[in-house]
Order: structure tokens, then C-alpha cells, then sequence
């Protein structure tokens, strides 16, 4: 009896799994920083900027909104340069937003700070942001990259990358429109390898 029940839980899924019908993010969109540069801030946000920070030099490489407001708000003198998305071992790099609301220079360092500059979420790049702010990662094969919009918001399909040993882990979960995160499914490891990649 408990045979057949466990056929037929298998077999639901499997019929779902191929109802879904999941998109796949273009290469071009896979990149942390293509990926905030979509982002659509909400109304009251008069001026953003994106920030590459290396070491400890800043470079500006997106902005948007009223260009003025550059020069007649004054920046903050003591700022750091944290971020988000931290990488570049052994040296540091990450990014960082920089925005103006009320008149006043705001920062976003990290990944806490970035989900509430995102807000609701607009489209399937805002949706991915929040898997990355996860810790899940888009791969260019389709085990590791692919969204699909519900009528409560995006569900994903992304992986999980461990380089030592190397493996790709699919799952599948779902951001809904205020931004919160649910994993729903493990499909399992894709990519397995012996080897060890070190950064």
C-alpha cells in the first residue's frame, strides 16, 4: 500500500513538473550587476547610483533619476565603502548603492538594506536579486536558471555552487510580490565533480 502511495506522489510530480513552464534569464541579465541595474525603486527616490567598490576605490556604473540633485545635495564626508556581494579573493570588492530621498543622501551596504530598496517586486530580475540575496546563484544551463510569473509573484528555478568539490545543486522556489522567499523544491545535485576550484 505504502509502495503505491509513494508511485503515485512521484508521479503527481513529475506531471506538474512538466506544466511548469520556466523562461530562461538571458545571459546578458545574469550578472549581479546587470541584474541591479534593473531594479525599479519606488517613487520617492529622486536620484540612485550603482557603486563597483575594488579595494578602496568606488566607480560609479549605473545611475538614474534627476542628475542636478548631484550637485545641490552635499555627499557625506565620512562614508565607508562596504557592500553587498562581496567577492574577489583575496583582494575585496563588492557593490553598493548610493540613493537620494527627502533631500538626503541614503546607502545601501547590505543585503538586508538592498531587499527593502528593492521593495515590491516589479519583474523577474528584481525576483532573481532576492534568490541572490539567498545565497542561491543563475547558471546558464537550464537546471540553474529559469523563472516562471504566478499570479503571486516569480517562481525560479536556481543552484547552489560549492567549489570544493565542485557541485550544482537545482532548486526550485518562489518570491512573492513583498519580496519574501519559500523554497519548494530540491531537484537535486546536476553537477558533481572531484575537482576543487580555487579562487
Amino acid at each position: 500500500m505504502f509502495k503505491q502511495i509513494l508511485i503515485i506522489v512521484i508521479i503527481f510530480f513529475s506531471l506538474i513538473s512538466c506544466l511548469e513552464n520556466f523562461e530562461k534569464l538571458p545571459e546578458k541579465y545574469r550578472s549581479d550587476e546587470n541584474l541591479l541595474k534593473q531594479i525599479k525603486p519606488n517613487s520617492k527616490i529622486e536620484y540612485w547610483q550603482i557603486d563597483y567598490v575594488t579595494g578602496f576605490s568606488p566607480d560609479k556604473i549605473f545611475s538614474n533619476g534627476n542628475l542636478n540633485l548631484i550637485k545641490e545635495i552635499q555627499f557625506p564626508k565620512n562614508h565607508n565603502l562596504g557592500g553587498f556581494f562581496t567577492e574577489c579573493q583575496p583582494l575585496h570588492c563588492n557593490y553598493r548603492i548610493l540613493y537620494i530621498e527627502n533631500n538626503k543622501w541614503n546607502f545601501v551596504q547590505d543585503k538586508d538594506e538592498l531587499k527593502k530598496f528593492i521593495g515590491k517586486i516589479d519583474n523577474e530580475y528584481e525576483a532573481f536579486l532576492i534568490a541572490r540575496i539567498n545565497n542561491y546563484n543563475i547558471d546558464s544551463k537550464s537546471n540553474g536558471n529559469g523563472f516562471e510569473k504566478t499570479d503571486y509573484g516569480y517562481k525560479l528555478k536556481v543552484m547552489v555552487y560549492n567549489s570544493c568539490p565542485e557541485t550544482k545543486q537545482s532548486f526550485i522556489v518562489t518570491v512573492d510580490k513583498k519580496g519574501k522567499l519559500n523554497k519548494l523544491t530540491d531537484l537535486g545535485y546536476y553537477l558533481q565533480s572531484g575537482d576543487c576550484i580555487i579562487y
